[in-house]
C-alpha cells in the first residue's frame, strides 16, 4: 500500500482515477469526504471513489459524528455543571449517576465512529496539504502520474511550529500551574470558580505540549529540515 501527499494547490485540480482508492477496482461510489481539520467539516471536501462496502461505511461515520458532537457538547456542559456545583456546596452524600451518562455515550459512539472509519480517508497536515493513505501501489502509481506534485510518502508527515525546548517548558510551566492549583484546593483554600475550571486544562496542555517536544519525527512549519 502506497501513501499519497497531495499539496493544497494541487486538490482543486486532481485528475482521479475511476477506480476505488479502497481496492482498486472500476466502478466504484464517488463520496464526498472532509479533509479539513474535522471530519465533518464543509470548508474543505474532495470527492473520492470508495467501493460499495467502504462508502456505507463512510456514511455511517458521518452520521455517528453527527451525533457524537451533540453528545461531546452535552458531556462538557453537565461535566462542567457538576464540577461547579461540588465547587460551591462539597460532596455530595449521594453521588447522583446522570453526569456520567454523557461520557459513557460518548465513548461509546467514539468506538463505533473509529470501527466505521475507512483507512483511505483523507487527513489534512499542519500545512494545509492532502495525505491520502493506503492506496493499492498500482493505483497510486497512476495517481502520481496523472498529478505532478503528488507523492508517495511513508507516513503522514509531522511538523512543529517552535523548537522542541519551547514546548518543554510549556508543559512544564502547565504541569507547575495545575499543582498549584491542586495544592491549594487540597489546603481547603476559596478559588474562584475560573481556577477550578482551569485545572483539567491544565493538565490536557501539558500532555499535548510535552508530545510534541518529544524530537524527531517532525518537520519546522515554514522548513524543509527535520527537528531532531
Amino acid at each position: 500500500m502506497t501513501n499519497l501527499l497531495i499539496p493544497a494547490a494541487v486538490v482543486p485540480r486532481l485528475a482521479i482515477p475511476d477506480r476505488a482508492v479502497t481496492t482498486g477496482e472500476p466502478g466504484p461510489v464517488w463520496c464526498d469526504v472532509s479533509w479539513g481539520r474535522t471530519t465533518l467539516s464543509r470548508r474543505h471536501i474532495v470527492r473520492l471513489p470508495y467501493d460499495g462496502r467502504a462508502a456505507a461505511r463512510i456514511r455511517r461515520r458521518r452520521r455517528l459524528d453527527r451525533l457524537n458532537i451533540v453528545t461531546y457538547i452535552l458531556s462538557l456542559a453537565f461535566s462542567l455543571a457538576d464540577i461547579l456545583y461540588l465547587h460551591r456546596h462539597g460532596v455530595r452524600s449521594t453521588p447522583h449517576w446522570w453526569p456520567t451518562l454523557f461520557p459513557v455515550a460518548a465513548l461509546g459512539l467514539s468506538i463505533a465512529a473509529a470501527i466505521a472509519r475507512v483507512s483511505q480517508t483523507p487527513l489534512r497536515t499542519a500545512r494545509g496539504d492532502l495525505y491520502l493513505p493506503n492506496l493499492p501501489d498500482a493505483l497510486a502509481e497512476q495517481w502520481i502520474a496523472a498529478n505532478p506534485g503528488v507523492t508517495a510518502v511513508p507516513d503522514k508527515p509531522r511538523y512543529r511550529r517552535f523548537h522542541p525546548a519551547v514546548y518543554l517548558v510549556g508543559a512544564l510551566a502547565c504541569l507547575l500551574g495545575a499543582g498549584r492549583i491542586l495544592a491549594l484546593l487540597s489546603s481547603g483554600a476559596d478559588l474562584a470558580t475560573i481556577f477550578v475550571l482551569a485545572l483539567p486544562v491544565l493538565v490536557i496542555a501539558a500532555v499535548v505540549l510535552a508530545i510534541l517536544a518529544v524530537p524527531g519525527g517532525h518537520t519546522r512549519l515554514h522548513r524543509d529540515k527535520p527537528d531532531h
